[in-house]
């Protein structure tokens, strides 16, 4: 390497390096833009970016404190990498956006959860994307107690599409109802109270499904750009985030919050929620917990929380087996103090 190319090399380093920790900055500092979802998405790919450049600066260019800001940019690609845990008793618990499959794709999904319920005859499943004449069909199909509500409060038809719960006869529900994430809105979440009758606990289940960007770009004019579409729909996610964070304040028992959320682990909304929950993936999860994969990126966007009053006890893994929808589901147990 010549006399005039080392520092001209070393200065453009040292400027991705200051874009890559700009770019990072703007993910943790909270801020709500156009950019926070792409940004978080991307951010296990500019870590890794940071931190290749940051092992060729310390072996080529000798520049040795390089070595450990490497490792602290290899944080990011790594954070959500698990290995699992020992197989412990408690109750086994699913879920997953069955993303509406039709004809073959809706009988795929009826017999992965029938062989699935089988197997785990006490466990608990959370369902999105349940049209409300299939979800009938699915209750019969399982022979489970089952409970389902829109995602708008005012859709009354068959072909509502909206979520589920279903238990075994151990568990009785009780304060169902849909749940608004907007004051004089109409979208929301399906609330109920899960009771076990031969232990006596109560749990707060709340299964979600965040703000998507279709759901972003239907409500906007036509003619909006995707940059308009990114910074409503991250504007609208913070605010339903923010609902739910209120509603555990008023919440004594337990809670699970388990559902589609529509945004990568490292954005604000996860970080503001694992100051409060159990991530079940961080906690026990086996590998990097992807459940989507768009346009060839891999995405952890569907995930399961609990207060810290339940611990979760198996393996938290997604089930790559079945393919039924556009989205993988994730199995795990937990169990209370």
């Amino acid at each position: 390497m010549s006399v005039r190319s080392f520092p001209r090399l070393t200065v453009s380093i040292l400027i991705m390096q200051v874009l890559c920790v700009l770019l990072m900055g703007i993910l943790f500092s909270g801020w709500v833009g156009v950019w926070s979802l792409p940004i978080g998405i991307a951010s296990p790919a500019i870590g890794l970016l940071a931190a290749l450049l940051s092992l060729y600066s310390a072996l080529k260019l000798r520049e040795y404190l390089y070595y450990p800001i490497a490792g602290l940019w290899l944080i990011f690609p790594l954070l959500d990498l698990g290995n699992g845990a020992p197989e412990d008793s408690g109750t086994a618990i699913i879920t997953w956006n069955i993303g509406r499959p039709q004809d073959s794709g809706f009988s795929c999904a009826l017999n992965a959860l029938s062989d699935w319920s089988d197997a785990h005859p006490e466990g608990l499943l959370f369902l999105q994307e349940i049209p409300k004449n299939q979800s009938r069909q699915l209750e019969e199909h399982l022979d489970l107690t089952c409970i389902w509500k829109p995602y708008l409060s005012s859709c009354n038809s068959n072909r509502c599409n909206g979520l589920q719960i279903c238990a075994p006869p151990d568990w009785s529900f009780s304060r169902t109802g849909h749940r608004d994430f907007k004051q004089r809105g109409t979208y929301g979440f399906l609330q109920t109270e899960l009771n076990h009758t031969e232990s006596g606990q109560t749990v707060n289940a709340l299964n979600i499904h965040l703000e998507s960007l279709w759901r972003t770009s239907s409500k906007l004019p036509d003619d909006s750009s995707p940059l308009t579409i990114l910074h409503r729909n991250a504007i609208d996610q913070t605010e339903q985030v923010e609902q739910l964070l209120k509603i555990f304040s008023q919440l004594k028992d337990p809670i699970l919050l388990i559902g589609d959320f529509n945004s990568p682990s490292n954005m604000w909304h996860h970080r503001a929620l694992r100051q409060q929950l159990n991530d079940a993936h961080r906690s026990t999860g086996v590998g990097w917990g992807w459940t989507r994969f768009k346009a060839y990126l891999p995405l952890r966007i569907d995930f399961m929380y609990s207060s810290q009053h339940i611990e979760w006890t198996a393996p938290t893994q997604v089930r790559y087996d079945i393919h039924c929808s556009d989205h993988f589901p994730i199995e795990s147990a937990f169990r209370w103090p």
